[in-house]
């Protein structure tokens, strides 16, 4: 639990990062793809831990130029490290937490990923409506520094230990995260055979033979389809995304008798609030009915939202006054489904799918995809809402996140208690071995 809360905190710097209200959204989405990139690298080449290590001193690097940016120009290179950085961390955050958690613990650990980024995004609104930016900006800094510290304590996956052949480390490693030495010895066997079984001869294949390979073995292809759709349709066209780029816009739309800034920070608190509260709960439950449940949410509150939007064009709710909050508790709603399983299901899902020598590879070229995906998505929102008006998007979004629920019924696994081997075992049609 140490190491990932240690791994999750570079998640809340991550969540300061998305929450900041930037007039250089475009190019921070843009410099994602390259962390994407340099996130499955470093996390392949150097390890998990070393990935997320040199992610928080980036993060440090950034936040000292912003924070101190003499012009413009500064402020953008301290943006485009940000982001770097925070599309990294989230190729290597859930790898890390699940190849360090017990299938015992797994859901309680993948649950801190969440906590940590609404906790960071709810922080940084905090203190964007209380001080300077200046001020907010170098205040975040106490996350990575006490990110580093943790990581510096914990010890580096034992999966990529044995990966590389290390096994003196990865024993050392095993014995910091699990103490047990029964269990010390049956994880480690079981993790042998595990990479024995989906070893790829990698000095022999050139980066296309690989992928080649890769689109023939459907132990990768189908927990990488499940996992993109996950990320870039559950996700991305749920209309969370329009919430976490256009929530003051959105709330200023609405003409509420209150500050929109405040009403935003108090939206995102209780957002990082309930992801607290339920963390426990959500842990001891089976992944499908969690993620069904909260996804069910999601989809009442994008049709919520367009209803309200659909009636007040046509001024249907003038001599409702009252009737001005119903978008707000639409995003409570909305908010309560996200915090309660629906995104920590779907990262989860990204760390302990994919098969464990292509895991790096496959969560930094799904990071490339959904963020490619996102850039289109946020660029198009104030056109679309020109055109189509709120009520015909979030429209869009209630139908596409439905269909998708549907289809999810039907090829979504449940791998609550499994562990790594059993989990890969369900998408075998047969053992894939390759003599080195």
């Amino acid at each position: 639990i140490f190491g990932a809360l240690s791994a999750c905190l570079t998640m809340a710097v991550a969540g300061t990062c998305y929450s900041k209200s930037s007039v250089v959204l475009p190019q921070l989405r843009s410099e994602h793809f390259l962390g994407c990139v340099l996130g499955g690298f470093t996390s392949d080449f150097f390890g998990r831990r070393i990935s997320l290590i040199i992610d928080n001193i980036t993060f440090i690097i950034s936040l000292f130029l912003i924070a101190l940016a003499p012009n413009f120009s500064v402020m953008l290179v301290g943006r485009f490290l940000e982001g770097v950085s925070a599309a990294s961390c989230l190729v290597s955050i859930p790898i890390f937490v699940n190849e360090i958690s017990q299938p015992e613990v797994k859901g309680f650990t993948s649950s801190l990923n969440m906590i940590c980024y609404t906790t960071g995004f709810a922080f940084m609104s905090i203190l964007g409506a209380m001080f300077p930016w200046r001020w907010a900006v170098g205040i975040v800094l106490i996350i990575p520094l006490t990110a580093l510290v943790g990581l510096g304590i914990s010890h580096e996956t034992p999966v990529w230990l044995l990966r590389k052949g290390r096994e003196d480390a990865a024993l050392r490693s095993m014995t910091f995260y699990r103490g047990n030495e029964e269990v010390i010895k049956w994880e480690m066997e079981r993790t042998k055979r595990s990479i024995a079984d989906v070893n790829i001869d990698r000095d022999e294949s050139s980066l296309l033979k690989m992928a080649k390979r890769l689109l023939r073995r459907p132990d990768f292809m189908k927990p990488f389809l499940i996992v993109l759709g996950l990320v870039t349709i559950m996700i991305d066209c749920s209309g969370l995304p329009a919430f976490a780029f256009y929530l003051v816009p959105i709330l200023q739309e609405s003409n509420l008798p209150i500050d929109p800034y405040w009403c935003a920070a108090s939206l995102t608190c209780y957002r990082a609030f309930i992801a607290i509260a339920t963390s426990g709960i959500v842990a001891r439950c089976h992944r499908r009915p969690v993620f069904f449940a909260s996804g069910c949410a999601i989809i009442f509150s994008s049709g919520s939202f367009s209803l309200y939007y659909l009636l007040d064009t046509h001024h249907l709710l003038d001599n409702f006054p009252w009737i001005k909050w119903w978008p707000v508790l639409s995003i409570f709603v909305m908010y309560t489904g996200f915090s309660c399983g629906y995104a920590s299901v779907i990262y989860n899902y990204q760390g302990e799918l994919m098969p464990l020598d292509t895991r790096s590879f496959g969560s930094g070229l799904i990071g490339l995809v959904d963020n490619l995906f996102l850039f289109v998505l946020a660029k198009s929102i104030p056109s679309l809402t020109i055109m189509i008006g709120l009520e015909g998007l979030f429209s869009i979004f209630f139908i596409v996140t439905s269909i998708s629920m549907i289809l999810s019924y039907f090829y979504l696994p449940e791998t609550f208690g499994l562990n790594s081997e059993e989990i890969g075992d369900l998408f075998k049609k047969r053992t894939v071995t390759e003599n080195p």
